[in-house]
């Protein structure tokens, strides 16, 4: 699937594309099933890849960070999730912005999701960087 969707993305113009990253933001923000929200994220992450080098995604790293802050855990999950698959995907691409990521996403104000061991918890398994977050 992601292939398909990588291939067809250059076929896209700029306003399809941005339409398309606009959808897919909207979509993060108000599924609620943590099936859905699984799908989507994988979906942010192809597009986020595809994207890369044509039409930066600037609405994608507030959106993540919205997601991580949100009262509903199953959207601090998905935030954690797509960040983890975005570190894995984009790897040093992101590294302009683990500042930001670090500050935003992994505040003290940003609640985990239920499950999440308490201590210091390894949040994204990438090769590239190790998300650390406090408990």
């Amino acid at each position: 699937m992601s292939s398909r969707i990588a291939a067809g993305w250059r076929k896209l113009s700029a306003v399809e594309q941005e339409a398309t990253q606009t959808a897919v933001l909207q979509c993060l923000a108000r599924a609620e099933s943590r099936a859905l929200l699984r799908a989507v994220t994988a979906l942010a992450n192809v597009v986020a890849q595809s994207s890369v080098l044509q039409l930066p995604w600037d609405g994608l790293l507030p959106a993540l960070e919205e997601a991580a802050r949100s009262p509903v855990a199953n959207h601090r999950e998905a935030a954690m999730d797509l960040l983890g698959q975005l570190t894995d995907s984009l790897g040093l691409r992101l590294q302009p912005h683990y500042p930001a990521l670090q500050v935003s996403v992994m505040s003290p104000s940003s609640p985990l999701p239920p499950g999440f061991p308490q201590g210091e918890a390894t949040v994204s398994g990438s090769t590239t960087t190790t998300a650390v977050v406090r408990v």
